[in-house]
């Protein structure tokens, strides 16, 4: 999601903090990986769509973006328990991979 809202990638400490945050709220489950509720990703989508980059900030009544906030970093007291650096690092990897495998497909400058 982060990619699509701001073309970035979420760092391994907010990634941590923002599944244990939507897990707890119910909006994510744990399977073969992390899902989005339905109805949740069916609104994500919408407002992707949109082009509403403040849509999922608003739904979750989150901190907005600010110097200080990035700078504080997220609340270290939500951890994501099993998630690891390590295994962060390893699924950015592969989606660098594959980002760069689609751009070179497509002719496109960056692969």
């Amino acid at each position: 999601m982060g990619d699509a809202i701001e073309k970035a990638v979420f760092s391994f400490e907010e990634l941590s903090s923002g599944l244990a945050k939507l897990e707890s709220a119910g909006y994510v489950r744990i399977a073969e990986g992390f899902e989005l509720q339905p109805a949740l990703a069916r609104e994500f989508g919408a407002a992707a769509g949109r082009g509403d980059r403040d849509w999922f900030e608003r739904f979750l009544n989150a901190t907005p973006w600010s110097m200080q906030a990035e700078r504080e970093g997220p609340d270290p007291s939500w951890r994501y328990p099993g998630l690891t650096k390590e295994a962060v690092d390893a699924a950015l990897g592969e989606y660098q991979a594959d980002v760069a495998s689609w751009l070179k497909n497509l002719g496109l400058p960056g692969a």
